[in-house]
C-alpha cells in the first residue's frame, strides 16, 4: 500500500527534501567558487610551487621529512603529491584539485561537529562556500593553507567522540601526533583532541600514539636546518600582533580585507567591497552580524565554553574553545612578524569560527537569516571579481604560462648555467621551466643549498629581477663592475630586468642568515617540550572541568 500525495509523512518529507537540495545547492556554489580559484593555479607563488617540486623529487627518490630549508612543518603534502608525480600529475592544477579534497573533508568534519551542538548546517556550509580569505586562497593551496593536517586532526576529532577501544585511541594519537609533526601551528588542534580523549577516559593511550611521532620529530628537528628561525630584524615586533589581528588578521579572515599575497614586496591588505553606499551597506551589515554573534555568545558564554549542556555537547565546546584560544594565543606571540599577509596564521580558526557564528545565527528568525545571506553575495561576489594579481583565479593561470615562455625565450639564447632571482620567482619559474638551469633566490630564503653551491661555479649566469627591486638591479652591475666582470646582456622582459654575466656576481644575496645551531637545537627541543606541557595540562584540567559540569542541565 503506497501513501497518498497528501499523507502525514509525505507532508513531512517534502521540507526536508527541499533542505536538503538547498543544501546541496550552497555546497556546490561553494565548490564553484573553488575552482574559479583552481582555474588560475598556474599563477602560483613561490611556496606553493615548493610543494610540487618536492613531490617530483620525492617520486626519484629524494625523501626529506621537512619542507625545504625548515625543521617545524613536516613535509606531509609533498609526500601526498608523489604518488601523483610519478605520474606526471604534479601540476598546480592538480594540486588545486587536491586541496579541494582535503577542504571538503575539513567542512565535512566542521558541519557534522556543528549539528553536534546544535548549530545549523546550512549556514556553516554557507560560510565554507562564501569566498572570504580561506576559500581565496588558502582551500585551494598545498602550502601555508594546512590543509592535510587540518583534515587529520578534524577526522581525528570527529572520531574521538565516538572511540571506545584502546586501539582507537592510539590511532587517534597517531593521527594527532603526524598533524604536529606537519605543523606544531596545530597544536591546540591536537590539545583539542587530547582533551576529548581525557574527558572519555582514552588520554594515556592516545599520547602512546602521538608520542612516538612527536619525539621523532624532535629529533628530525634537531638535526634539520631551519633558515626560518632568523625571525624579524625587531625581536619586540610580537608586541604588535594583538592589535594587528583586530585590524588586519581578522577582517582579512572573514572576506573584509582582501591580503595581496606574496608579492616581491608585501603590499598592505585592501579592501574588496564596492565603492560608495553598496561598500559602506554590506560594511554596516556584515560587521553589526558580527557583533551581534558576539553578543550571543558573551551572553551565553557558559554554553560555548562547556559548561552547561548534555555530556557530549560539553565536550565539544570545550574542545572547539580550547581550538579558538590555543590559536590566537600562538598567534599573539608567533603570528605576523610585521607581516601584512598574517591570515594564514589564523585558518586553523575558520572550523570552530563558522560553528560559533552558525550557532549566534541559529537563534535569529529564519527570514532574518536568508536576508543576511542575500545581503553578503554581493560582498562574496566583489571579492570573487576584484581586480589585482591575487588570489589568482579565472584565467590568471594563462597569463602566467604566457609570461613564463616569455622569459624561456628570453633566456634561450644565452643558455645561462644559472639563473638568480627574486624568492617569490624562483620555485615557481623553476617548476614552469624545469632544470636546467639552477634557479637560484638572492631574497628570503635558500631552500636547495646544494644546488646554490653548484650555481655559484657555474657560468654563465642570469639575473631575473623585477623591474621595481631596483636596489637589486643596482647591486648586481656594481657587483659585476667591482668583481671585473663582463656583462653580456641587459634587457627588460615583461616584468623583469635581464642581466646575462659571464659568471655569478658576489654582493648581491639578501638572504636570511642561517640561525646558529644552538638556537635550532632550543627550537626543536621547545617543540616537544610544549606538546608536552599541552598534555600535562589537559590531564589536569579536562578531570577539574569535568567536576565542575557534571551537575549542571542541559541549556
Amino acid at each position: 500500500m503506497t501513501e497518498s500525495p497528501s499523507s502525514p509523512a509525505s507532508i513531512e518529507e517534502a521540507p526536508r527534501r527541499g533542505r536538503l537540495l538547498g543544501l546541496l545547492a550552497v555546497a556546490l556554489g561553494g565548490v564553484g567558487v573553488h575552482l574559479w580559484f583552481i582555474a588560475g593555479a598556474d599563477a602560483l607563488d613561490t611556496d606553493r610551487a615548493t610543494v610540487l617540486l618536492m613531490a617530483r623529487r620525492f617520486a626519484e627518490g629524494e625523501l626529506v621529512p621537512y619542507f625545504w630549508a625548515q625543521n617545524y612543518m613536516g613535509a606531509l603534502e609533498p609526500l601526498l603529491m608523489a604518488p601523483l608525480a610519478l605520474l606526471g600529475w604534479a601540476t598546480p592544477g592538480v594540486a588545486g584539485l587536491v586541496a579541494l579534497g582535503l577542504t571538503l573533508v575539513v567542512a565535512a568534519c566542521t558541519v557534522r561537529l556543528a549539528t553536534r551542538v546544535g548549530a545549523p548546517a546550512w549556514i556553516v556550509v554557507a560560510l565554507w562556500a562564501l569566498p572570504s580569505a580561506p576559500v581565496a586562497h588558502h582551500h585551494v593551496s598545498l602550502y601555508g593553507a594546512r590543509l592535510a593536517t587540518g583534515a587529520l586532526v578534524a577526522v581525528a576529532l570527529v572520531a574521538s567522540m565516538g572511540a571506545r577501544s584502546r586501539l582507537g585511541w592510539w590511532t587517534l594519537g597517531l593521527l594527532s601526533g603526524l598533524a604536529y609533526f606537519g605543523d606544531h601551528l596545530m597544536l591546540p588542534w591536537v590539545a583539542a583532541v587530547a582533551w576529548v580523549a581525557a574527558r572519555r577516559g582514552g588520554l594515556r593511550p592516545w599520547t602512546w600514539g602521538a608520542l612516538p611521532v612527536v619525539l621523532l620529530d624532535t629529533v628530525l628537528a634537531a638535526r634539520t636546518p631551519a633558515y626560518h628561525l632568523s625571525g624579524p630584524n625587531d625581536p619586540f615586533d610580537w608586541l604588535w600582533n594583538l592589535p594587528r589581528l583586530v585590524t588586519v588578521t581578522l577582517p582579512q579572515l572573514f572576506g573584509l580585507l582582501n591580503s595581496p599575497g606574496p608579492v616581491p614586496i608585501y603590499r598592505a591588505p585592501a579592501s574588496v567591497l564596492p565603492t560608495g553606499w553598496v561598500g559602506w551597506l554590506l560594511l554596516v551589515v556584515g560587521l553589526g552580524t558580527l557583533a551581534t554573534v558576539g553578543g550571543t555568545l558573551i551572553r551565553r558564554w557558559r554554553a560555548w565554553l562547556g559548561l552547561v549542556g548534555t555530556p557530549e555537547e560539553k565536550c565539544i565546546r570545550q574542545a572547539l574553545a580550547l581550538v579558538v584560544m590555543g590559536t590566537v594565543g600562538l598567534y599573539a606571540f608567533t603570528g605576523g612578524g610585521g607581516d601584512p599577509w598574517t591570515v594564514r596564521y589564523l585558518v586553523p580558526l575558520w572550523p570552530p569560527l563558522t560553528i560559533w557564528i552558525a550557532w549566534g545565527l541559529g537563534r535569529w528568525p529564519p527570514v532574518r537569516r536568508l536576508a543576511l545571506l542575500g545581503l553578503l553575495l554581493p560582498a562574496a561576489w566583489s571579492l570573487v571579481a576584484s581586480e589585482g594579481d591575487w588570489p589568482p583565479r579565472g584565467d590568471d593561470g594563462a597569463v602566467a604560462r604566457a609570461e613564463a615562455a616569455t622569459v624561456q625565450a628570453a633566456l634561450a639564447p644565452h643558455r645561462p648555467a644559472a639563473v638568480w632571482a627574486d624568492y617569490w620567482d624562483t620555485y615557481r619559474l623553476s617548476l614552469h621551466l624545469g632544470e636546467p638551469p639552477h634557479w637560484v633566490p638572492l631574497t628570503v630564503i635558500d631552500r636547495r643549498p646544494e644546488v646554490r653551491d653548484r650555481a655559484e661555479e657555474a657560468a654563465p649566469a642570469a639575473y631575473l629581477l623585477p623591474r621595481a627591486w631596483v636596489d637589486g638591479q643596482e647591486a648586481v652591475l656594481r657587483g659585476a663592475q667591482a668583481s671585473d666582470v663582463a656583462i653580456w646582456a641587459d634587457t627588460t622582459v615583461v616584468s623583469y630586468r635581464l642581466v646575462v654575466t659571464e659568471r655569478a656576481v658576489s654582493g648581491v644575496v639578501e638572504r636570511n642568515p642561517p640561525p646558529s645551531r644552538a638556537r635550532q637545537l632550543a627550537a626543536a627541543l621547545g617543540a616537544g617540550l610544549l606538546f608536552l606541557m599541552a598534555v600535562a595540562v589537559v590531564a589536569r584540567g579536562a578531570p577539574r572541568v569535568a567536576g565542575r559540569t557534571t551537575s549542571d542541565t542541559p541549556a
